[in-house]
């Protein structure tokens, strides 16, 4: 769930994997819909992520306000990415040093 401001709830439920290739998952809250997420074996040994969301403000107050606040929803989307971002680039490191290997 990611907590937005002014507040905004966005709860991801996984529905459907195709293991190594595709998420499929249902998005209610403020926004409701599907994200796609599929993922490409890269020849480095890594992996690509491509998100697709097919979603919609559910929240009339929240559309209205959109044409009013954009910059505001534009500084907070972009905040909370940096911080998944941060933690994802930390899970990441942790799980390097740890040994892990699958």
């Amino acid at each position: 769930m990611a907590r937005l401001a002014p507040p905004f709830k966005i709860v991801a439920t996984t529905i459907d994997i195709e293991k190594e290739r595709r998420l499929r998952t249902v998005v209610t809250g403020n926004l409701v819909g599907i994200l796609e997420t599929l993922l490409y074996s890269r020849p480095d040994g890594g992996t690509r992520v491509i998100y697709h969301w097919y979603v919609r403000v559910h929240n009339p107050v929240l559309n209205i306000l959109g044409f009013v606040l954009e910059p505001l929803f534009r500084a907070s989307h972009d905040h909370v990415m940096k911080e998944g971002a941060v933690g994802l680039q930390r899970y990441c490191q942790e799980i390097l040093v740890s040994g892990f290997t699958p």
